[in-house]
């Protein structure tokens, strides 16, 4: 089975780092999901991963925009997750 973590990447726009926004990229998040929750991975350390990977990714870009990016985007992550334990 393929990490969770490697499948983070195609849950976000390739352009705009938009989390889950095209039916493509829904169905990929879903499928991470799935595959966090077999993996027993919990819901902060879930969260965290992603949010380190956008951050990576939006490293070069205007602070403000990319705080803000970030703020919207996280808030979507959290809320495909309703399956896993608060931790």
């Amino acid at each position: 089975m393929k990490s969770w973590k490697k499948q983070i990447s195609g849950c976000f726009g390739d352009v705009d780092y938009k989390f889950a926004t095209h039916p493509g990229d829904r169905k990929r998040a879903t499928k991470m999901l799935g595959s966090a929750i077999s993996q027993g991975v919990s819901y902060k350390d879930y969260c965290m991963e992603i949010k380190d990977w956008l951050k990576k990714q939006l490293r070069n870009s205007n602070p403000q925009t990319a705080k803000d990016l970030l703020k919207s985007e996280m808030k979507k992550v959290r809320k495909l997750p309703t399956y896993f334990d608060n931790d």
